[in-house]
């Protein structure tokens, strides 16, 4: 039997203000991305080069209090076989509280 889970968040909709330029550190960014990937092998010495780039689009969530950006290898416009895609996702958000 195969299950599927449904998680949905619910965030304000109030419109935060981006933070200052000051703390605004992965601002640029901003914008969708090309990337050369490569990857470190069991061994901890060998590098394998990824033959195709990955994209990675950075973009604000959260009002403009947080930074999120994708990681998508291949890129989508690449073709290659199904389960051969990569996704992951990363989230960044400054605490002013500890200045970090």
């Amino acid at each position: 039997m195969r299950a599927t889970v449904l998680i949905l968040l619910a965030v304000s909709g109030s419109a935060a203000a981006a933070p200052p330029a000051a703390e605004d550190h992965f601002a640029p960014l901003l914008g969708t991305w090309l990337v050369d990937a490569r990857s470190l092998q069991r061994d901890g010495q060998t590098w394998l080069e990824n033959p195709h780039p990955a994209e990675r689009p950075f973009y604000r969530i959260f009002g403009g209090e947080a930074i999120r950006d994708d990681f998508i290898s291949p890129a989508p416009h690449i073709d290659v076989a199904k389960g051969e895609r990569t996704w992951g996702m990363n989230i960044r958000i400054f605490n002013r509280e500890k200045n970090a």
